[in-house]
């Protein structure tokens, strides 16, 4: 039996439309940032989403790296030359699991924020 698998293109400095947080109060710079804080709302254990990361110290770190700020009503996440500048390392074990989960999660998800 041969296994097929959905692949699609995922373009982080696209634009995240009309996508906002949970709160609904903010939008984002682009989709990396969505990305990224949908990861970070849904790791919050009230979201309803149940995700179970490996015991990975390199993950951890790289999931904890990243700081956001608001900048004209939208979230941006920093970006990864950034993240390495300060850090000395860059968020090469988050991007793929962030990308994966997202991936795999629909716009459903979050409507309405995550419940």
């Amino acid at each position: 039996l041969k296994k097929t698998h959905e692949t699609f293109a995922m373009n982080a400095g696209e634009s995240a439309g009309k996508e906002t947080d949970k709160s609904g109060k903010y939008m984002f710079a682009n989709q990396r940032s969505l990305w990224w804080w949908r990861f970070r709302e849904a790791l919050d254990p009230n979201s309803g989403f149940k995700i179970a990361l490996p015991p990975i110290r390199k993950l951890r770190q790289d999931l904890r790296a990243p700081r956001f700020k608001r900048q004209g009503g939208k979230i941006i996440v920093e970006s990864k030359e950034t993240i390495k500048e300060r850090t000395g390392r860059s968020t090469d074990y988050a991007d793929p699991v962030i990308q994966a989960w997202y991936g795999t999660s629909t716009a459903s998800d979050f409507a309405g924020g995550i419940a």
